[in-house]
């Protein structure tokens, strides 16, 4: 159920690059990743995880959705659920929201965006969350920038606050090397030929999500996902606008909690580490 982390640390330094292009001029990014079955740590029972994933965005606003498709394997088995019905069928996800990015002089920019965004099994109501970015980079050099700043999730069940932090070298520059080592996400790539460049990294990500009013695990309930996940990619751009990417990701942490409809933890699981992979296609009007 996880999907890589699309802002904070990253999102800096390719403003800058974008600056010529008109605020308003679309991006349109699809998404698709798959995760073997795995099993649950000191438990019984595995599950697979596809998930499909549109995103509408430009310098001003975005607007995005997720399906998260599960597959359960001996259910019987599950710490959790009524032990004959899928404990979880699937998880959808709307976001939308603006940004707002600022100069504050020649070697500082702000960088923030703030969402509404709705994560649930079939009814939406108490699914709602807020969501904040902000960031501001400072240059030390040409190529090198430091990173700053908070991330803020506002649930009514639970909310978080992480900081933002980290060292970009060339930020998404396509061709030669580049990377961004900081939390939530760090990555090196390197452009090796005129369309072809080559990445890895790691991220971290969290969030929560209503179950279904008859969910056989917490009626009414909640579940919250934490993931660390590393990827490797190759991506192919066949123009300035179109942008092919294939990757390998492997799940290394992964946790999920029930809480019932008072918003009071249950229990806490953890996923036996799986690999999987992915295709994403960006097109940028």
């Amino acid at each position: 159920m996880s999907k890589p982390l699309l802002v904070c640390l990253t999102a800096g330094v390719p403003a800058l690059a974008m600056a010529e292009k008109s605020p308003w001029a679309p991006k349109i990014t699809l998404e698709t990743g798959y995760f073997n079955p795995s099993g649950i740590q000191d438990y019984g029972g595995e599950v697979s995880d596809r998930y499909y994933d549109v995103l509408l965005e430009n310098q001003l606003a975005y607007l995005g959705y997720t399906y998260w498709s599960l597959d359960w394997h001996d259910i019987d088995k599950l710490p959790f659920g009524n032990g004959h019905d899928k404990p979880v069928k699937g998880l959808r996800g709307a976001r939308i929201g603006g940004k707002f990015n600022h100069r504050i002089n020649s070697k500082m920019l702000f960088l923030s965006s703030l969402g509404v965004s709705s994560k649930y099994e079939e009814q939406t109501d108490d699914s709602y969350s807020v969501n904040l970015r902000a960031l501001v980079s400072y240059q030390l050099k040409n190529d090198v920038s430091l990173l700053g700043g908070l991330i803020y999730n506002y649930h009514p069940v639970r909310s978080r606050l992480y900081p933002a932090i980290g060292v970009a070298y060339r930020a998404r520059s396509w061709d030669g090397l580049s990377a961004v080592l900081g939390f939530p996400r760090a990555y090196v790539a390197y452009g090796f030929a005129e369309n072809w460049n080559i990445s890895t990294g790691a991220s971290y990500r969290q969030f929560m999500a209503k179950l279904a009013d008859d969910s056989p695990v917490e009626e009414k309930g909640y579940v919250e996902i934490q993931t660390w996940k590393a990827d490797v990619m190759l991506s192919y751009r066949a123009s300035k606008n179109w942008r092919l990417d294939v990757f390998g990701q492997y799940s290394a942490d992964y946790r999920f909690s029930f809480y019932n409809r008072h918003g009071n933890r249950q229990n806490q699981y953890q996923l036996d580490p799986s690999w999987g992979s992915g295709l994403k296609l960006a097109y940028q009007f």
